[in-house]
């Protein structure tokens, strides 16, 4: 018969990115956090609030009933800048990880009375990092700040998921190379260079060493190397599309002459919930620009979100879940503007081709200031993107796709359709003919004011 203590249960985990990690010394997790108060001990009978900021993957929380407070509270000993947290879920199980389904982040800031204010709130879906050997964690976003002092995270499950636990949190400082990456160029749109050619591509290595360092993580991988790709296409003489052509547009001024036309001025751009979408951009000094979601195939009562402000430069946008819809959840994106320098406006729109997408639009609100043939060549090249693209997309255009999207604006109308049934018999001049009646009818409507 054997004797002797049984050896300690050791479950490996994954091997988390040591770059600018926040040292735990510095990071005490509240014993008053609502998750100390759900606790599975049957699972974790020796559970200590502490595991989870011991290093040890063997120890972990447990939550015992998914409709309680599931919800850590990290405190700092001093301020610190951030913008992401890694979550270790239970190891062992990788469903401990990928059932996982969203979360909530608030962030806090500590007063000078030594109280904590609320900086913001962000909620997300989650999406599970598996590691090549099978382990797994969360990244979850956190409202970015140079002044946290507490966060308050809480995870949640999908239905019939395994219950939420927590074996290890860690903490990341903010990494100034996002903001070096953007000091490579002089405007906001990211299409003109700061530096001389040789410089440029001296600082393009040198980033690219430094994003693509195995021990260090970034939020925005991929849009970080796309620029610094841009950046050298900028070397090389190549040039980068970006969107003008604006207009100021008011409400308030429409109702004045009995106008009918949209603020929303399209961008020819879909995005799912959730997902982001980069948008470079140039805006006036003091000017007012916002991008505005809305939902595909939505209800009337709602199918636009709020609007968001853009700033010059680089601005990662989130398109808002506007509804609780039974079809894709998504739509497209508007731009919205009222000032006196819309001709100063200028744009870049990356899309990824999957969360988000360029649709075909047609943008003639200046119809009364172009002549015959110049409007119908904008058509004509309208009707040959809308042909290319529902040949491309075909298998994608379903009913309630929101891909099955198109925008067509004239002076008193936007038009938003489905754009495989509009490519049914569309030629240049059928649609000429058709926006030249629509402007003719409104004209006559809205000077008898019968609307």
């Amino acid at each position: 018969m054997a004797e002797g203590a049984p050896k300690a249960q050791t479950i490996n985990g994954p091997a988390l990115p040591t770059e600018n990690r926040i040292s735990n010394e510095l990071i005490t997790v509240r014993s008053d956090s609502g998750a100390a108060g759900n606790v599975n001990w049957s699972e974790t009978p020796n559970f200590n609030i502490k595991h989870v900021l011991d290093g040890n993957y063997s120890t972990f929380w447990q939550s015992g009933a998914y409709w309680k407070d599931q919800s850590f509270t990290f405190d700092f000993a001093e301020p610190q800048s951030m913008n992401y947290m890694i979550y270790v879920s239970r190891q062992g199980d990788l469903s401990y990880t990928t059932g996982m389904r969203d979360y909530s982040a608030t962030t806090y800031r500590k007063t000078a009375d030594g109280k904590y204010e609320k900086i913001a709130t962000i909620n997300a879906n989650i999406t599970a990092k598996v590691t090549k050997d099978g382990t797994g964690y969360l990244v979850l976003e956190l409202p970015e700040s140079n002044d946290i002092s507490r966060v308050r995270v809480n995870v949640g499950q999908w239905e019939c998921a395994k219950a939420v636990t927590l074996s290890e949190a860690a903490f990341y400082h903010l990494d100034n190379t996002p903001a070096e990456i953007a000091d490579l160029f002089s405007n906001g749109t990211f299409t003109e260079l700061k530096y001389s050619k040789e410089e440029t591509l001296e600082k393009v290595e040198t980033l690219r060493s430094r994003v693509e360092n195995t021990n260090a993580f970034y939020l925005n991988k991929d849009m970080m190397l796309r620029e610094l790709n841009d950046a050298k296409t900028l070397t090389e003489g190549g040039k980068l599309a970006t969107q003008t052509g604006f207009q100021s547009r008011s409400t308030v001024a429409d109702s004045a002459y009995g106008q009918t036309a949209s603020v929303l001025q399209p961008l020819g751009v879909v995005a799912s919930s959730g997902s982001d979408v980069v948008i470079c951009a140039d805006i006036p000094a003091g000017e007012t620009v916002t991008i505005v979601p809305t939902q595909y195939y939505a209800d009337y009562n709602a199918w636009k979100g709020k609007g968001i402000q853009l700033q010059s430069g680089r601005n990662v946008i989130s398109a808002e879940q506007i509804a609780s819809v039974s079809t894709e959840k998504g739509g497209a994106l508007y731009l919205t503007y009222s000032g006196s320098h819309a001709d100063e406006i200028s744009l870049r729109i990356i899309t990824n081709n999957n969360t988000s997408v360029k649709t075909p639009m047609l943008e003639l609100s200046d119809w009364y200031e172009l002549s015959e043939s110049a409007r119908k060549e904008k058509i004509s090249a309208y009707v040959t993107e809308v042909n290319a693209y529902v040949q491309a997309n075909s298998n994608r255009l379903g009913q309630t796709s929101i891909r099955n999207h198109t925008d067509i604006a004239t002076p008193s109308f936007l038009l938003s359709i489905p754009v495989k049934e509009a490519a049914n018999g569309l030629t240049t001049e059928s649609l000429y003919n058709a926006i030249l009646a629509w402007e003719d009818v409104s004209y006559v409507v809205n000077t008898t004011q019968a609307l």
